[in-house]
């Protein structure tokens, strides 16, 4: 897993670590995702940092919560955990983007670059 630091949540840490272990890398890092870099284009430094933070700070808690429920601890496919990892990342993206009141935004730039 992809840290500077270990996390306050040192239960994601572990489980991230050993997911890695098993060849399933899981990262924290959101700075390589499409929809942070174009809300990095778009943003003020000041505005970028806060909803990076956000970010950051929302998905360590829904990792925790995903690694928390049945289904995640009952699955012993290493792939099939990083898979529900990654979804719930996705989510977590969307979500903050959307409660930011960007999502819209980005999307209008991505339909104009695709055009």
């Amino acid at each position: 897993a992809r840290f500077k630091s270990a996390p306050a949540d040192t239960e994601v840490y572990n489980e991230l670590v050993k997911l890695s272990v098993s060849g399933e890398e899981v990262s924290i890092r959101l700075d390589g995702y499409q929809d942070v870099k174009l809300a990095k284009e778009m943003l003020s430094g000041k505005e970028y940092n806060e909803l990076f933070g956000q970010l950051q700070k929302e998905l360590t808690t829904a990792y925790a919560n995903a690694m928390s429920t049945t289904k995640y601890k009952k699955e012993t496919d290493p792939e099939k955990k990083k898979a529900l990892l990654m979804n719930t990342r996705e989510g977590v993206v969307k979500k903050v983007m959307r409660d930011a009141g960007i999502q819209g935004r980005i999307n209008a730039l991505k339909k104009a670059r695709k055009s």
